[in-house]
């Protein structure tokens, strides 16, 4: 029976340590670029000159991101525009989406539920702390007044993942981003990021543990 068992983890576990393995190895070689997408006439947001200090993106480690902003139309409140995410992973010639889980991943998201600022725990500016600290006039949270702001260098810690994720740390993303106005159902913006992230371990040992610098 023991011997049974054993067979039997091994033909189930087997295909799946495999294409965990070959999705690690995946070569990560895509720099960091942001598109606007937009055709609409009626855009309500655009977004130029975002710079990261580390290209590709580490993690865990630390990012110095600057942007501009452009505010086209006020955005009042919840329930007028919606975000849907569409999330691509590249995997040996091609891209993998990721499913919606638990709200995380390809989702759909109420855009001033999202920017609400509430999960920041700074009532006064509804924004991290650091851009709190390096931009007082960048507005984070609904409603956004028509206008043009500022991202200084602002240094945001990335955290790390948890070990049995490590592997998703390492590869090549894009990610869609549509605007929906949600009485026309008419697309009002559109961005897609493209970028290479990258951890503390390399191919396998993103699996089964961190890669030990000599």
């Amino acid at each position: 029976m023991r011997h049974f068992s054993l067979r039997f983890l091994r033909s189930r576990m087997l295909p799946i340590v495999s294409m965990l393995c070959l999705v690690a190895l995946t070569s990560a070689t895509l720099p960091f670029k942001i598109t606007d997408c937009s055709t609409s006439p009626n855009k309500i947001v655009r977004i130029e000159n975002v710079h990261l200090s580390q290209d590709p993106v580490k993690i865990p480690g630390n990012e110095t991101v600057t942007a501009d902003v452009t505010i086209l139309q006020s955005i009042a409140g919840t329930g007028h525009y919606n975000v849907s995410l569409r999330i691509q992973r590249h995997v040996f010639n091609g891209w993998v989406e990721a499913p919606c889980i638990h709200d995380f991943g390809s989702c759909s998201y109420d855009l001033c539920t999202v920017l609400s600022g509430k999960h920041y725990q700074n009532t006064t500016h509804h924004c991290p702390i650091e851009i709190a600290e390096t931009s007082p006039d960048f507005e984070c949270a609904c409603p956004f007044p028509v206008g043009t702001y500022h991202l200084n260098p602002t240094t945001a810690h990335i955290d790390n993942l948890a070990s049995y994720l490590k592997w998703l740390a390492q590869g090549d993303y894009k990610v869609e981003a549509k605007i929906l106005d949600t009485t026309t159902h008419a697309e009002v913006g559109c961005f897609i990021v493209q970028a290479t992230t990258a951890s503390d371990c390399t191919g396998i040992q993103c699996i089964f543990g961190k890669r030990h610098e000599k």
